[in-house]
């Protein structure tokens, strides 16, 4: 059974059992708006510009348990669920969360395209990848913290400008603390070249000008290198002569054998000197 009521040659109501249809002779569910423009819905009103049109979902313990409204007053779209409000959507196109937000398994945020993004991994979704397009910036108040669990592993000393690595008080611009295993040496640093060519190496330069922007302006180096084609390794120190202009040269060698060249970079002895040689008592 249906009843119907027909305003116009297209506008009408039709109640068919227990469903009632707008503009559709044929409701699916017990409300059913038909519309055929973009400007046309359901409507909700209020008398006034400060209070909130609402739309209402009820259960047996309560008529509102759960609602979309529009506050005029706010000008927010505000969504609640349990009695609280959840989101708000605000009229300046902010989005204002009121819990958590879970990311899926091999979902993403995007930031104006697909190369900026937030990202869970497929594998194993509790991986989190942040990707940039260019930069990434990070612009915190104070600190930034490296943690794993409630253990700090590194830090960004805003206030000093300091990274410390095992400390959370670095007390200069790169403090790295490793605890030491008795009288054991521990390694606190490493710097690897990789690569098996002999004399390929690594430098540690100290500048000679605040305005370095080359190796030409580097006042001194301390180079660690590979010596033949096993893990043999020699220790080199260099300085410039002129440290606006020259680069460094090696002064000292200390060779995987244990000798030590003084202007010589090959020494066989302990102790090889290239040149004059003062010994004063």
């Amino acid at each position: 059974a249906y009843f119907g009521v027909r305003d116009s040659a297209t506008g009408f109501v039709q109640i068919s059992g227990s469903d009632v249809g707008i503009n559709t002779t044929s409701p699916q569910q017990p409300l059913h708006v038909l519309t055929s423009a973009n400007d046309k819905g359901i409507l909700i009103d209020v008398g006034d510009d400060t209070h909130e049109g609402r739309l209402l979902f009820g259960d047996t313990s309560s008529n509102a348990i759960g609602h979309i409204g529009y506050n005029h007053s706010l000008d927010a779209m505000r969504f609640f669920t349990n009695g609280s409000e959840s989101l708000r959507l605000e009229s300046d196109q902010d989005a204002v969360f009121y819990g958590n937000i879970t990311l899926g398994e091999a979902k993403a945020i995007y930031f104006d395209s697909t190369d900026t993004s937030i990202t869970t991994n497929t594998e194993n979704p509790e991986d989190l990848f942040i990707s940039a397009d260019q930069d990434l910036f990070l612009r915190p108040d104070n600190d930034i913290l490296v943690q794993a669990g409630t253990s700090t592993y590194a830090i960004f000393d805003g206030a000093n400008q300091r990274v410390g690595i095992g400390i959370t008080a670095p007390d200069a611009p790169l403090h790295i603390l490793k605890a030491a295993g008795g009288a054991n040496i521990v390694t606190a640093l490493k710097l690897d070249p990789d690569d098996t060519t002999t004399n390929s190496g690594v430098s540690i330069d100290f500048n000679a000008s605040t305005t370095n922007t080359g190796a030409s302006l580097v006042g001194s180096r301390i180079i660690g290198a590979r010596e033949g084609s096993n893990a043999s390794g020699f220790l080199a120190l260099y300085t410039s002569p002129d440290a606006t202009s020259s680069v460094p040269l090696e002064r000292m060698r200390i060779t995987s054998a244990g000798n030590v060249g003084i202007g010589d970079t090959a020494p066989i002895s302990k102790l090889s000197v290239a040149g004059k040689m003062s010994l004063t008592s």
